[in-house]
This record gives structure tokens, sequence and C-alpha cells, in this order.
């Protein structure tokens, strides 16, 4: 089964249960790619497999790149919903903590089966929008960062 299918057949959030077991499980996984030097990027409910026996299998690396301090990486990675503030902001200097973000929006989302924060579109490589557009969008998304969130991943902490 997938991540997404359960929480929309569940409706309305998973039991207390389930969500730390499948939340420990998940945050045992991100910890092993991160301890491997390796993020993600792409932690989402469609990228989670639960057996079922609800073992997790965290699936789909093509976002994921070999990590170190310093490292210039691209902003335009992982689903908006579960995007962390940084890249939402342009950051190109980013870690681990974008998947920590990304688990951090899931675990609201099996609590209550409800996405978090299911943004709005912002312009990318993929989808160029018109410069008036894209400034537009930029301050609102920085507006959105500046109340739920903060883009300085150090104050995270």
């Amino acid at each position: 089964m997938h991540g997404r299918q359960d929480l929309e057949a569940k409706g309305g959030g998973m039991t207390m249960l389930d969500v730390k077991k499948t939340l420990y499980q998940l945050l045992k996984a991100i910890h092993f790619c991160h301890s491997q030097n390796i993020i993600h990027r792409d932690i989402k409910p469609e990228n989670i497999l639960l057996s079922k026996d609800g073992v997790l299998k965290l699936c789909d690396f093509g976002f994921a790149r070999s990590w170190s301090m310093g490292l210039k990486l691209s902003p335009y990675v992982s689903t908006r919903w579960y995007r962390a503030p940084e890249l939402l902001v342009g950051d190109v200097c980013y870690g681990p903590g974008v998947d920590i973000w990304s688990v951090g929006c899931m675990f609201v989302e099996m609590l209550t089966g409800i996405p978090i924060f299911p943004g709005i579109a912002l312009p990318s490589p993929a989808h160029p929008q018109r410069p008036c557009e894209s400034k537009s969008l930029r301050r609102r998304a920085r507006g959105k960062v500046a109340t739920r969130g903060t883009s300085d991943v150090e104050r995270r902490r």
C-alpha cells in the first residue's frame, strides 16, 4: 500500500498507534540516509510504501543527493506541500533539515488526514511565469514562511 492511499482511505487521519509506528519507521529510514550523507529531498506520502504488516519502505530516490556542508543544490526539489522554507525562498545551501521539515508536515497529515501546507504554485524552470507574477508569488510565499516558520535553519533547530 502507498502512504497517500492509506491516508485517503482512512479519512480524518490515522490512529495514534499507527502514526507512532509509521513515524518511528520513517525517522529511522531518514536517519539511515542522513548517516550516509544522503538527503532524500522528496519525502511525501506517495513515496512511502507500507506492507500489510505495517512495515515502511521509503522509495523514489530520484531527487536524492549526496550531501556535504556548503554544497550548493537546486532549490527546485520536493513536492510543494512538503517543501521546507529555505527551498521556498530559493536557498541553494541546505541540508538534511529539508527532509525533517517534510517529515513534520507528514506527521500533521497523518494525525489529521489533511496536508498542513497545501501551498500556492511557485514558478520553476519547468513552469516559468511572467516576471511580475513571479515577484508577486515570491512575496506571498515569503509571507507564508514568515507566519508559519522560518527559513533560518539554525533558528529552527
